[in-house]
């Protein structure tokens, strides 16, 4: 018999050293599945292999004529062939249920419906990347500095600006969530777009914290605190102007007030009631008008201060608008390039 003494177990050659030579013909049939975060591919391919048997040849004269015989693949050795690439092997088709093709020259041929996973390395188009996320990036980060930093408001109040920062924040956050999900997971670092994405929320945090940090400084007009030095610099104002309000206050000039001479008066003269009463008269009108002359200069010099801070706050925010314009279009650029120099490598 055929298989009397046939072991399945051993590869079928005469010589341990000699090669079994095994001509492989896939057939792709469909492709299951694309992963671009994973980098893989699923196709449903036939399997097809073809190699000699030594031990299983036979003379067709002696077997009444039969020149081919069809087994299952489960009673035969075949080669056992894997793809170096390959992440997953799905065989949908059992050994036992799938029939080699033997001829009486020990040809076989087998045929193995399966589902491979391969890893592949895509090659992405810039242009939907850019359309989809860069160009979106530039328009909002572009916005975020323009409205946090633009000086139209003349009240100083920021709060609608430092809002305007951390929804922009957000916004940076939920696009890179969504880059996170079609970028490739691997080890060899984060890839080019994700990178800039991070450098994006990092300008529009940067922009959120500086506002807070204007905001603060020109609150200190509140409690008659003049304009700092270093802003004084910065911002390109003079000595004489940031030291408004800065004098120690001085009483108002004489001249603002009434002056009434006293005359000698006997206070225990009866015929002096009237003069004593008219005096108290002119002391009290004279105190209400230099608590009045008092309360005008405390508030020309409180006005003084505010529209200095918020002078100085409008030059603070031209500069940091158009600094943090530079950096990001710098950055911009420079991603593009990289980005574009990669692709020609």
């Amino acid at each position: 018999m055929l298989f009397e003494s046939y072991e399945k177990a051993l590869r079928p050659v005469e010589n341990s050293t000699t090669a079994t030579n095994v001509t492989l013909n896939p057939g792709l049939m469909s492709i299951v599945d694309t992963d671009e975060a994973h980098e893989s591919i699923a196709i449903a391919q036939s399997h097809r292999m073809m190699w000699k048997d030594f031990y299983l040849s036979w003379d067709p004269d002696e077997y009444e004529g039969v020149k081919q015989l069809l087994i299952p693949m489960s009673w035969i050795w075949y080669p056992d062939i894997v793809v170096i690439n390959m992440l997953a092997l799905d065989v949908t088709l059992p050994e036992d249920k799938n029939y080699a093709s033997i001829d009486y020259d020990g040809s076989i041929l087998v045929t193995i419906p399966e589902v491979v996973t391969f890893h592949c390395k895509y090659h992405r188009k810039p242009t939907y990347y850019l359309l989809t996320f860069v160009l979106p990036c530039v328009i909002i980060t572009t916005i975020s500095i323009v409205g946090i930093f633009a000086p139209f408001n003349d009240s100083g109040d920021r709060e609608d600006k430092v809002n305007v920062g951390l929804t922009t924040l957000l916004t940076m956050a939920v696009i890179f969530t969504v880059i996170t999900d079609q970028m490739p997971k691997t080890s060899e670092g984060m890839p080019l777009l994700g990178i800039y994405i991070l450098i994006q929320i990092a300008i529009s945090a940067a922009n959120a914290a500086v506002a807070v940090f204007f905001m603060y400084q020109q609150r200190k007009w509140t409690i008659g605190e003049p304009v700092p030095r270093w802003i004084m610099i910065v911002t390109g104002l003079t000595p004489k102007r940031a030291k408004i309000g800065t004098e120690r206050r001085k009483t108002p000039d004489s001249s603002h007030y009434i002056k009434v001479k006293e005359a000698a008066v006997d206070i225990h003269a009866p015929e002096n009631e009237h003069m004593k009463q008219q005096l108290t008269v002119v002391n009290e009108i004279k105190v209400m008008l230099q608590q009045l002359t008092e309360h005008r200069y405390d508030q020309d010099t409180e006005d003084r201060l505010r529209k200095e801070w918020q002078r100085a706050g409008h030059r603070l925010d031209v500069i940091a608008m158009i600094g943090f314009l530079i950096l990001h279009f710098a950055l911009t650029l420079a991603f593009l390039f990289v980005g574009f120099s990669n692709l020609q490598l």
